[in-house]
This record gives structure tokens, sequence and C-alpha cells, in this order.
């Protein structure tokens, strides 16, 4: 019976950490202030040398690219830190 436990145990936590480093998708208006990313007005974040932003083919872009962007997707690390951005539809 313990051994039943610690195996459900096991898959609860590695179902909850899978969630919690989902990706995270975002549409809507984009604004670059003082080095960070502002979403629709609500969410912040950092940007810092290290993300890579990428169009949906995979080239690199600059960071004033993001104000054009109509849609993106937010990569994190284990550490929950922002590693890239990519960059998935453009205003037309």
């Amino acid at each position: 019976m313990q051994r039943i436990l610690t195996i459900l145990f096991i898959i609860a936590l590695y179902f909850s950490t899978s969630i919690a480093l989902a990706d995270e998708e975002y549409k809507g208006k984009f604004e670059i202030i003082n080095s960070k990313l502002i979403i629709n007005k609500h969410k912040s974040i950092n940007l810092h040398s290290k993300i890579e932003i990428l169009s949906s083919t995979g080239r690199e872009l600059s960071v004033e690219s993001l104000k054009y962007a109509r849609a993106i997707k937010i990569i994190r690390d284990s550490n929950n830190n922002v590693r890239k951005i990519i960059v998935l539809g453009w205003w037309d």
C-alpha cells in the first residue's frame, strides 16, 4: 500500500511541475519601456541580454520588433527565468 502511495505522489509531483513550467502565450498590444516588455498594460517582463527573441521561423529579432507583434510565446527555464520569446504573429 505504501508503495502505491509513493508512486501516486511521484506522478502527482511530475504533473504539477510540468504544468507550472508550461509555455505562456499572449495576444494583444506589447510595449517596450525601460528594458521591460509590457503585455496588454497589465503584466511586465524584464528583458535582459540572455533572452533570445525569435520569429516563428527561427530568425533572430531585435527587442524593438516586439512592439509590432500580435502574439508571442514565452519560454521559461526550470528556474522560471525567461529564456526565449517567440513571435507567433504580426499586426498587419
